[in-house]
C-alpha cells in the first residue's frame, strides 16, 4: 500500500470518529420515532464497491452505529472445472444526521468505513484470484412503513488486485434493501 493511501484512509478513519463524537452528544429522539429502537435487526441485499456483495445482516447499537456484514458464495461447475466466486465485507455506520419524516419514515445520513475480501477459485488451476476492497462510503439510508430499508453509498476506496497485479483508487459506491424485525 502506498503511503499516500494509507494517509487518506487513516484521515478519513479520524474524520469519522469525529463525527461520531459530535453526533453521540446531540439529543437522542424518543423512544416511539427511530424505528431502530424497536427493530435494530435488518437482513437484506446489497452491491457495495468496498462494503462487499450479497446476503447482509445489520445490527444498530442504539441511534448512532450501525454495523454490517455482508457476503456470499457463488459456486459454478461446469464438464470442465468448477469455480467459484466468493466475497465478505464489513462496515461501520456513524450517523450524521437522522430524522423522523413522518409517523413511519425516517431518514439518516452516515459515514462508514469498509473492507472486503473477493476471490475466485478455478479447480482445474492452481492459482485462486483474490482481491482486497477497503475505503470510507458517505451513505443515505430511507426506512419507509417502519419495516423497509434502502440505503444509497458513494465515497472512496482502494482497491488491490491479487498477487502482483498492482492496486488503485477511485470512486466507490453501493445499493441495498433490507427488512427491519
Amino acid at each position: 500500500m502506498s503511503k499516500s493511501i494509507i494517509t487518506g484512509l487513516m484521515f478519513a478513519t479520524v474524520f469519522s470518529l469525529q463525527v461520531f463524537a459530535q453526533t453521540a452528544s446531540a439529543q437522542p429522539q424518543s423512544e416511539g420515532e427511530n424505528p431502530y429502537k424497536r427493530r435494530p435487526h435488518v437482513v437484506g441485499i446489497q452491491a457495495s464497491s468496498i462494503g462487499g456483495l450479497g446476503v447482509t445482516y445489520k445490527y444498530a447499537f442504539g441511534e448512532l452505529v450501525h454495523a454490517r456484514l455482508t457476503g456470499m458464495a457463488f459456486p459454478s461447475k461446469s464438464q470442465y472445472s468448477t469455480e467459484t466466486f466468493y466475497n465478505i465485507g464489513t462496515d461501520v455506520h456513524f450517523n450524521i444526521f437522522q430524522v423522523v419524516t413522518g409517523p413511519n419514515t425516517y431518514m439518516r445520513s452516515y459515514i462508514a468505513p469498509a473492507i472486503s475480501y473477493w476471490g475466485y477459485s478455478y479447480s482445474q488451476s492452481r492459482f485462486n484470484t483474490q482481491y482486497i476492497h477497503a475505503g470510507v462510503n458517505l451513505g443515505f439510508e430511507l426506512v419507509l412503513a417502519s419495516r423497509f430499508s434502502v440505503h444509497g453509498e458513494l465515497g472512496m476506496g482502494y482497491y488491490e488486485y491479487g498477487y502482483n497485479y498492482g492496486y488503485t483508487t477511485g470512486i466507490s459506491g453501493g445499493l441495498g434493501i433490507g427488512l427491519l424485525f
